[in-house]
């Protein structure tokens, strides 16, 4: 959760623009997603399907929790519109999730032959 929140916030620095789907060009935030997914999978891979879901309730809070900078009264009512939106955000974290999963069977595989 904390790497889909911290990239949400920091997705300025990322894209540019204030939230990563009003970003001209997204594909560093969802380069970020991946490897951010990749780098779960690699560290757990016995849970990799979980990861992505952490990293959509990671976003969904900074959402929430960036909700204040909004205008009073402002776009409240694009939340629910958000959630939807963020699920195809997640797919790269899962991608990113299965190669790490991949890639940690391959190198517990290559530490047993080498034993």
């Amino acid at each position: 959760m904390t790497g889909g929140f911290s990239l949400w916030v920091l997705s300025p620095i990322l894209t540019g623009d204030t939230e990563p789907w009003d970003a001209p060009n997204q594909l560093p935030y969802l380069a970020a997603l991946a490897g951010l997914g990749v780098a779960c999978g690699l560290i757990a891979p016995e849970r990799f399907w979980a990861w992505p879901a952490g990293i959509y309730a990671g976003q969904l809070i900074a959402i929430l929790y960036r909700r204040h900078q909004l205008p009073p009264g402002g776009a409240d009512f694009l939340i629910p519109l958000g959630l939807l939106f963020l699920v195809p955000y997640t797919v790269p974290s899962l991608v990113g999730s299965a190669l790490g999963l991949v890639g940690a069977s391959l190198l517990s595989r290559r530490g047993q032959s080498e034993r």
